[in-house]
């Protein structure tokens, strides 16, 4: 059976979802770049056991996900018993959305998309958490997000279906003002130009970042790094995914990584003012394959590998107040 980019698929022995991202293989041969497999929790955040190894024998399905469009959505206090604990939950699950996802909520309500596919822009300027659990957004929106908590856990968000709009505008997909946002369970974002500008943190789990374009808030990452830092900060440590085994029979659960390759800046830029920490283990992230550019400060356009940060494990630019920091 032919497959599509953005078509859930289902290991059916592992009862784990990921989605096509990228074709890697010649029209018609189904070789895609796929998000992490993983299952979906009927309510509540994934779990490091949700994850599986597809395994060759395996049965896979391309699910059919029923349409629904949304419209303009206003949620004031919804009362969900979960676990006999009183919560105000929004929850969209296993749909193909065709609006928006723009919902005006009570800050008192958090916002669940399970297991989506998002044909619309993320536009949330309202409430204060807002969860993404292994959905897929197609090419040609916008992420916005304004003001609270956002978490992006497992799935993949593709910029543009063909080619990327030429810069100086380029891409502007990925838009932050003011708000803190989460990466975990290596999520996937395919061909963005992230930048976090003055008055946003991301915090970052597990991330893959492919083929980033110019762009960026505002033009504010204008040679396409995989994440650009221009004032606010970024900060890679454990988050839901990594946390203590509750028995010594159990894996050891994995620390936080961003990786990922083919930007056409570098992995990681950091501008004036502007702070990327790390914890225990620096990135992988690169730029163009086989480029060396792995990280730059201050604009800088250098060859920098992740093996040459100090004995520290610090790069610095006191120059231009550019900082990539180990924390510990």
């Amino acid at each position: 059976q032919g497959i599509s980019i953005g078509e859930r698929i289902m290991d059916f022995n592992n009862n784990t979802y990921m989605w096509p991202v990228k074709q890697q293989g010649a029209p018609g041969d189904n070789t895609f770049r796929i998000s992490e497999p993983i299952g979906i929790p009927t309510f509540g955040f994934l779990q490091y056991n949700f994850r599986k190894t597809p395994v060759p024998g395996s049965n896979y399905y391309v699910h059919k996900l029923p349409d629904v469009k949304t419209g303009s959505m206003r949620v004031g206090s919804i009362r969900t018993p979960i676990a006999s604990i009183p919560r105000n939950r929004l929850v969209f699950q296993n749909l193909n959305i065709t609006g928006d996802m723009s919902p005006d909520i009570d800050m008192g309500t958090e916002l669940f998309c399970y297991g989506c596919s998002l044909r619309g822009s993320i536009q949330l300027a309202s409430g204060f958490a807002r969860n993404f659990v292994n959905c897929f957004q197609h090419g040609g929106q916008t992420i916005r997000i304004i003001s609270g908590l956002t978490r992006f856990m497992a799935g993949a968000y593709v910029a543009f279906t063909d080619s990327p709009p030429p810069f100086p505008v380029g891409v502007q997909s990925f838009l932050p003002t003011n708000c803190s946002t989460q990466f975990d369970f290596d999520v996937v974002f395919q061909g963005h130009s992230i930048s976090v500008v003055a008055g946003n943190t991301l915090i970052i789990g597990t991330a893959g970042i492919f083929d980033s374009e110019p762009g960026g808030n505002g033009g504010s990452n204008p040679t396409g790094n995989g994440i650009m830092v221009s004032g606010g900060s970024v900060t890679c440590r454990n988050l839901q995914d990594k946390t203590t085994p509750s028995t010594s029979a159990e894996p050891p659960k994995p620390i936080h990584h961003l990786w990922g390759s083919g930007q056409k800046g570098h992995g990681v830029g950091v501008s004036s003012g502007g702070r990327f920490y790390y914890v225990s283990n620096p990135p992988t992230i690169t730029g163009l394959i086989g480029s060396g550019k792995d990280y730059s400060l201050g604009g800088s356009t250098n060859t920098n590998t992740w093996s040459n940060l100090d004995a520290n494990g610090n790069a610095k630019n006191p120059d231009y107040d550019a900082l990539i920091l180990k924390t510990q």
